[in-house]
């Protein structure tokens, strides 16, 4: 009788460890879930004075590649509305972009749309007066 409820035992603990092994190798060879980045910070583009646009908002299509840590490693832009809009401003607001990341993985390839206030420089013509300064004394 005892070496039958110590059969049983062996039996019952060496199918826990065969299951426990079985379902990590489940777990280990498991797609990575969905990630998914959601826009957190995109400063405003800054366009120079005399940009002929008459409208106040832009917006950028952009194909873009974010690290798990929400940080922008690459992008390619698709489409720029207005297509007046130069890309420089565009591309400098990109770069200093953060997002949100979806389960903390990095993304591949998105594709996100980013509205933006069109802010314009103001150019001054401000003249500064010489200094006269005299170091060598």
């Amino acid at each position: 009788m005892f070496k039958l409820i110590n059969l049983k035992r062996i039996i019952l603990n060496a199918s826990i460890v065969v299951f426990s092994l079985n379902s990590l190798g489940v777990i280990a060879c498991a797609p990575k879930p969905d990630s998914h980045a959601e826009v957190r910070f995109f400063p405003k583009p800054m366009f120079d004075g005399d940009l002929a646009v008459d409208i106040d908002t832009g917006k950028v299509k952009a194909k873009v590649w974010i690290s798990g840590g929400g940080k922008l490693e690459k992008y390619e832009i698709i489409e720029i509305t207005p297509k007046q809009l130069p890309i420089a401003p565009i591309k400098k607001s990109l770069s200093k972009a953060r997002f949100d990341m979806l389960n903390g993985y990095p993304v591949s390839g998105q594709i996100l749309e980013i509205e933006f206030e069109i802010v314009r420089k103001i150019k001054t013509d401000l003249e500064l007066p010489e200094i006269e300064t005299n170091i060598d004394k």
